[in-house]
């Protein structure tokens, strides 16, 4: 295997086992400073691969335990003078960087440190280094401004715009894209402008504004078939399909996926196609659950196979809802426990509340009231905290469900008109209209 072929961080993993054995997971994450979903997405895929293996301390608090197997070792002895340079780069472009601002500023030397700091930015991103990223980021932006190079500024900040969404700080990262994207469209940097208005839109997908997403998707498909920005283009169109999912065009939501899983396919774009799968599936489960299946399995099988575990996760979650619709609880139950382990290890509030919720389905099905308002109760008490509008409505209706099961109609009626609140302000046709079905059942 090529260095260039591992997930970011997966090296460093391996060269600190190789020095220090067997080390437990929370060890690892702080002496090598990287967050946990770089160490869960890395270490999955040297699991896979043969490199490491994983043994469990049994007791309270349970701890795992990684160590490098024979193979992960020859495989490290191979390459650590690869990962010498690498860390050798990163060294060197700080040191010059040191050196060139304690000189006399020169346009030669100003351009010398702006192309180093983008890449120094690239390589603290791609190390999950995001405090060192951002940090450079600034410092990039700030250099540009102060020599009016208006396409360095607007880069710089789709940079800083990328790494404040990763880390859920949508305020912050809405407002440097917007500057990104009204500079890029004042110097026609058509490049730039497509890039903001993508990670506009996925803000805003997120925060539940599908009308303004939808906008800034499509205008980012416009710029990138005008200018053959094919692999752009193809993640903008898989945001089309998502947001007409959410607002209830299920058909028109699986052609578009459908058409971008085949771009994604010919580009050869491997590392993009679980979420391609897992989109697609938790849309088709919406209108026929052995379609859901199919590409629910292919999204599981192609992020374990490329050991991403947050596709993992969210391919489990999905296929559980499959699974509890042919009513194959235990199947259901197997892989909400696997997908509530993935994301209590990447602390990821917004799905271990989905997961919850689903565990409450499962349980209303089941005619299990109280453990069912318990999952509902955990699920919705996180949901409530955070911004993530269409899931709240689903966890709202569902709960509404359990109170009619139980012959509490006034308060599935509280919880009812909320769903319908935030359905209404989405525009989700198909969930409007199940939740109008609902009320007139609830006055019979």
């Amino acid at each position: 295997m090529r260095l260039s072929e591992m997930p970011s961080k997966m090296f460093d993993i391996l060269v600190y086992l190789h020095r220090e054995g067997e080390s437990n997971v929370k060890k690892i994450i702080e002496d090598l400073g990287i967050g946990r979903g770089t160490f869960y997405s890395s270490i999955g895929k040297a699991r896979d691969l043969g490199f490491v293996f994983e043994r469990e301390r049994k007791g309270w608090p349970a701890y795992s335990f990684y160590n490098l197997t024979h193979r992960g070792e020859e495989l490290v002895e191979s390459l650590i003078p690869v990962k010498r340079i690498i860390d050798g780069t990163v060294r060197g472009i700080e040191c010059e960087l040191r050196k060139l601002s304690s000189r006399r500023k020169t346009n030669a030397r100003i351009e010398r440190e702006l192309n180093l700091l983008e890449r120094l930015v690239r390589l603290k991103f791609e190390r999950g280094e995001w405090k060192d990223a951002i940090r450079y980021s600034r410092k990039s932006i700030k250099l540009g401004q102060s020599v009016s190079d208006e396409m360095r500024v607007a880069k710089g900040n789709r940079t800083l715009g990328h790494i404040l969404q990763c880390m859920n700080r949508f305020d912050d990262a809405m407002a440097v894209l917007e500057t990104s994207l009204e500079i890029s469209s004042k110097i026609h940097d058509s490049r730039g402008v497509a890039e903001s208005n993508y990670l506009l839109a996925v803000i805003l997908e997120r925060l539940g504004e599908l009308d303004s997403s939808d906008s800034y998707y499509k205008d980012c498909i416009l710029y990138c078939k005008r200018y053959k920005y094919r692999l752009l283009g193809s993640r903008a169109l898989l945001g089309v399909g998502r947001v007409s999912a959410k607002r209830g065009s299920i058909p028109k939501s699986m052609r578009v996926m459908k058409l971008d899983v085949r771009e994604l396919e010919k580009l050869g774009e491997n590392q993009e196609l679980p979420r391609a799968y897992g989109s697609i599936g938790a849309v088709a489960m919406r209108a026929d659950i052995k379609e859901g299946l199919k590409w629910n399995k292919k999204c599981i099988h192609a992020s374990r196979k490329q050991g991403n575990i947050r596709m993992l996760g969210y391919g489990l979650f999905n296929i559980s809802g499959c699974y509890l619709q042919l009513e194959l609880h235990k199947k259901a139950n197997d892989c909400l426990d696997e997908a509530l382990t993935i994301f209590r290890k990447l602390r990821e509030k917004g799905m271990i509340s989905n997961v919850y919720i689903q565990y409450g389905e499962m349980k209303r099905r089941e005619r299990k009231w109280r453990e069912s308002e318990e999952s509902f109760e955990k699920g919705l008490s996180i949901l409530e905290k955070i911004e993530e509008k269409y899931s709240l409505a689903e966890a709202l209706l569902k709960f509404g469900k359990l109170c009619r099961d139980r012959g509490e109609a006034r308060r599935a009626r509280v919880m009812l008109d909320k769903s319908l609140s935030i359905f209404n302000n989405i525009k989700s046709k198909d969930k409007i209209a199940t939740l109008e079905e609902e009320m007139k059942n609830l006055d019979h």
